[in-house]
């Protein structure tokens, strides 16, 4: 009532004002709106950094309802984001070092690429993992990742799926899936054993995360954000498998969740071994379900950089899915040797790259990847409308940086063309 009755008065006193004197009060609130745009302009001209922290805190409480913005609400960073795509060949590795120095690694490459995973931390002058993700637990994503905990001084968090391992139930009960491969076992034994110094500098063991339903990772100013779409509890305890070894890949496969990184305006995507959009029980079919009833349509959600399903393999990468994230950037992690016993096709790949050779190339002999269907000329990357196509089997490791302008680069350890049989590095 108070409230209402100073406004009240407010109200009669202007009123009372324009009856006594109306060419005065016109004078009077063209002067306020003067000296109000005059205050504007120097803000704007001389103190562009205080202009941008007012626009970014105008632009968070009028996005922030919004659910068809991603990054909408995060606040411009001066830094820059790091991401390598560590070539562990026919495995996955991604190592991201976020703009407040916090370092983060996404599988590890199959066993025997523990070197050169840990040969990665150090060239990074890594020796604390703030984030370890596993996607799911085949061994060309956790075979080495181990070691890189192992090698690390300290890991505060790891994430993992709810399947137990041949040694460790995880506190989970029979209903949930387990799997007794060794080198999943061995990654689960160096996580439990793993630990960080908390906020009063002691050892404390490392957080086990069960990677479940919707799970964000942001920084105190809010400039980046990390979020996992996951698969939820009913997608590991709906098999009924009674605590038996799942050797379902399918299943496994699709353990993986959508990962969304948003830095500076940028969309990054990481997807581990999610498979097709088309398969209805699939990590990209679940994605595509989750973003819709979030409120997100592909005219809203609109991404720059995608790490490729499954190393480029058929049953990834549904075209649904592909036309939703909208990429023009696309990063195949993916190893192997030429085998004439395959189909022979040509390479969708970055064009400028092209000069080295013709990319004529036969999908690898062990597992069929990249297939034609998704990465060659006019496969579902090609009709996707991706720009630029990187793979670690020619490109070796790939680096993409998004600097404080929302600029991104890549750089590569190598180039290289097919000839024949014979693969040739520039």
């Amino acid at each position: 009532m108070a409230k209402k009755s100073a406004q009240s008065q407010v109200t009669k006193a202007v009123k009372k004002a324009a009856k006594k004197n109306p060419k005065g009060l016109i004078i009077a609130i063209i002067a306020i709106v003067l000296i109000i745009a005059i205050a504007v302009a120097v803000v704007y001209f001389v103190f562009p950094d205080t202009w941008n922290s007012i626009m970014s805190m105008i632009n968070q409480d009028k996005n922030t309802s919004d659910p068809a913005s991603p990054s909408s609400n995060l606040v411009h960073s001066d830094g820059t984001l790091f991401v390598e795509y560590v070539d562990v060949e026919q495995g996955d590795c991604q190592i991201i070092i976020f703009p407040d120095g916090k370092t983060m690694m996404i599988d590890g490459g199959d066993t025997g690429y523990a070197a050169k995973v840990q040969q990665a931390m150090d060239d990074l002058s890594i020796t604390t993992l703030d984030y370890v993700v596993l996607t799911h637990t085949d061994a060309d994503h956790c075979g080495s990742l181990d070691d890189a905990i192992n090698h690390a001084e300290y890991v505060e968090n790891v994430y993992l799926p709810k399947i137990k391992s041949k040694d460790y139930d995880l506190g989970l009960s029979s209903s949930y899936p387990k799997k007794t491969a060794v080198v999943y076992n061995n990654f689960v034994k160096a996580a439990k054993n793993a630990v960080y110094k908390d906020a009063d500098d002691k050892e404390t063991p490392t957080n086990l995360i069960f990677t479940e339903d919707i799970i964000t990772i942001e920084d105190e100013a809010h400039t980046y954000k990390f979020t996992m779409y996951c698969r939820n509890d009913a997608y590991y305890t709906s098999r009924g498998i009674e605590d038996e070894d799942v050797k379902d890949a399918h299943f496994l496969n699709d353990v993986s969740p959508i990962c969304v990184l948003e830095f500076n305006g940028r969309i990054m995507v990481f997807t581990g071994d999610a498979n097709k959009s088309s398969i209805k029980t699939s990590s990209e079919k679940a994605f595509l379900d989750r973003m819709q009833a979030l409120g997100y349509t592909d005219d809203t959600f609109d991404a720059d950089v995608l790490k490729v399903p499954h190393h480029g393999g058929r049953d990834s990468s549904g075209a649904d899915f592909l036309d939703f994230i909208d990429c023009e950037y696309a990063i195949v992690c993916v190893g192997g040797t030429q085998s004439s016993e395959n189909t022979e096709y040509a390479l969708f790949i970055n064009e400028t790259l092209k000069d080295a050779g013709d990319y004529m190339i036969y999908e690898n002999a062990k597992y069929g990847h990249p297939t034609h269907e998704v990465c060659a000329e006019n496969g579902r990357l090609d009709e996707a409308g991706i720009q630029y196509a990187y793979y670690t089997w020619f490109n070796g490791d790939i680096t993409c940086t998004i600097d404080r302008d929302g600029n991104i680069t890549f750089a590569c350890s190598k180039n290289a063309s097919s000839s024949g049989s014979e693969i040739t590095f520039a």
